[in-house]
């Protein structure tokens, strides 16, 4: 069966492909929807400028967030790694004889009670008992520098080497975060709370 295309009313053009295939709603609120942006191009255009600002601003303060939360990365990295050799300290050091089962049971003991307090929770009394623990570290490798038992090369020199360094990051990366995150701390808005940009918590008050 042949289809006839019967002539159209002058004035009144063919519908378009997108007329066919969008329900007549859409091309309506698509229509008005244009109509609304070129009567008001001015403030959509200064809408535009303000979200890109917003944006610009946002990934600014980000990055300044994520970089404070590095620094407290790091810092645990050390403290961590700090507390994992101590095992390692203990057995190479009963091999020549070098730590009596008293100062075991005590860096034992300091170990566990570091593990036992959140450094997020409770930051301060963290770095109190992690003094502690750098203390007698500091103390048993000297006593085995003045007493000549610490070789050159040896296992235990390299664990005195890699505490010093340690030791040293540690004061490094505390006062830089400290640093940074009192800035962030002072210059924070009710823009940042509710962008999810909190506080940061402070090594020492």
């Amino acid at each position: 069966m042949n289809n006839f295309i019967l002539p159209l009313p002058d004035g009144i053009s063919p519908p378009t492909w997108w007329e066919k295939i969008f329900p007549e709603w859409m091309i309506f609120a698509a229509h008005d929807i244009v109509s609304f942006l070129n009567e008001h191009i001015i403030w959509v255009f200064v809408l535009g400028v303000v979200i890109l600002l917003i944006k610009f601003w946002y990934d600014a303060e980000r990055r300044k967030f994520l970089q404070i939360k590095k620094l407290w990365t790091f810092t645990l990295f050390f403290l961590s790694k700090r507390l994992m050799m101590i095992p390692l300290i203990i057995t190479f050091s009963r091999r020549g004889g070098e730590l009596s089962n008293k100062k075991v049971e005590q860096l034992l003991g300091l170990r566990n009670e570091c593990r036992s307090v959140s450094l997020r929770k409770n930051p301060k009394e963290r770095l109190r008992r992690e003094k502690k623990i750098s203390l007698a570290l500091f103390h048993f490798f000297q006593e085995l520098e003045t007493k000549n038992q610490l070789a050159k090369g040896s296992a235990l020199a390299h664990f005195a080497k890699d505490l010093e360094f340690i030791d040293k990051k540690l004061v490094e990366l505390q006062l830089a975060y400290n640093h940074e995150a009192r800035r962030w701390n002072a210059g924070r808005n009710l823009a940042k709370k509710l962008l999810g940009l909190p506080t940061h918590t402070l090594f020492k008050e």
